[in-house]
């Protein structure tokens, strides 16, 4: 229904806004939502939970909500995502690695791991995000699952 998908676009916005609006343009693994009226900010970054481990939910959330719809701000929400994982998180030896502090852009310490779901999930809904032309795969006749 057009309410179920007013609802998942909300709490989509909301989870892309985890990535966007901090300072490194990475998600942290959590926030405190600001909640009370006249607040400046939607959120504000717990320090035990600055971290980033480059999590995919939000980025599947954008390929659900673009194919549904084909609104172009999820695409515009998901490549700012991209931008800021290999302007932060790409590793010149290759690979890439979470970051200690979001909030950090101009001390960044890298964590010294990459998470297995980064390519497993994150950049394989990026790629959908962007596939060109018709999606590659049929929503209706099959699930994406990478929990074993």
């Amino acid at each position: 229904s057009s309410e179920e998908l007013d609802l998942a676009a909300g709490l989509a916005e909301g989870c892309a806004r985890m990535w966007i609006d901090t300072p490194t343009g990475l998600a942290p693994e959590s926030v405190l939502w600001n909640t009370a009226p006249g607040r400046s900010a939607d959120f504000r970054v717990n320090p035990g939970d600055a971290h980033s481990s480059l999590r995919p939910e939000a980025v599947e959330s954008l390929w659900y909500l673009y194919v549904a719809t084909g609104d172009k701000k999820y695409q515009d929400w998901g490549w700012a995502i991209f931008e800021a994982i290999e302007t932060h998180a790409r590793l010149d030896s290759g690979g890439y690695a979470g970051v200690e502090s979001v909030t950090d852009e101009l001390d960044l310490r890298r964590r010294d791991r990459m998470e297995t779901f980064l390519l497993s999930e994150t950049f394989k809904y990026l790629y959908l995000l962007f596939a060109d032309g018709a999606q590659p795969l049929d929503l209706s006749r099959l699930v994406l699952n990478t929990e074993g």
